[in-house]
């Protein structure tokens, strides 16, 4: 069975008609992805391939405007998320009332890891703004859950310096 790296994450949200969406997952290997919606709005798309790598950008239709759709991802027909036992909410698709304007909400945090070490005493900083984030809208009402968010590369400086080259190095030149 297909397994799923990383994902789903939704992608985009058509803003014109409210009735389209695309969610991205990355998956452990070739096959078919799929997003089936509560409501009967769904899609599939096939895995391509970068670097050993699989991923699919998965197109949603039939989606209802200024609704909150539940949705699962399957691969080759086997449902991957959400987790079983799962403590998190249902992922949803929020799509616009088309022709209105409404106010957008942005979480802003750092993408150092992607979850929270296991044992508290790795990182004397603790969890980083989105694993906060994520505990927090499990138990909020979703009206309070950000419209989209945007990570800071943290790891842009070293956090150790570079081994020293050896000796001899660059070589000099002939």
């Amino acid at each position: 069975m297909a397994g799923l790296r990383l994902g789903p994450l939704l992608r985009q949200v058509d803003w014109e008609t409210g009735t389209g969406a695309t969610v991205w997952v990355e998956a452990d290997r070739a096959g078919e992805a799929e997003v089936r919606c509560a409501d009967g709005a769904g899609g599939t798309a096939r895995t391509w391939q970068i670097a050993g790598h699989h991923y699919a950008l998965i197109p949603v239709t039939g989606l209802r405007p200024d609704t909150e759709t539940a949705y699962r991802v399957l691969l080759d027909g086997e449902q991957v998320w959400p987790l079983p036992d799962s403590p998190f909410p249902d992922s949803t698709i929020r799509t616009p009332a088309p022709g209105t304007d409404a106010p957008v909400r942005v979480a802003f945090g750092s993408c150092r890891w992607a979850a929270p070490p296991s044992d508290a005493s790795h990182d004397p900083v603790g969890p980083d703004a989105l694993d906060t984030l994520a505990q927090a809208l499990a138990s909020a009402p979703s009206a309070r859950a950000p419209m989209c968010w945007c990570c800071w590369a943290t790891r842009c400086t070293r956090t150790r310096p570079p081994p020293r080259p050896a000796a001899g190095w660059p070589p000099a030149a002939i």
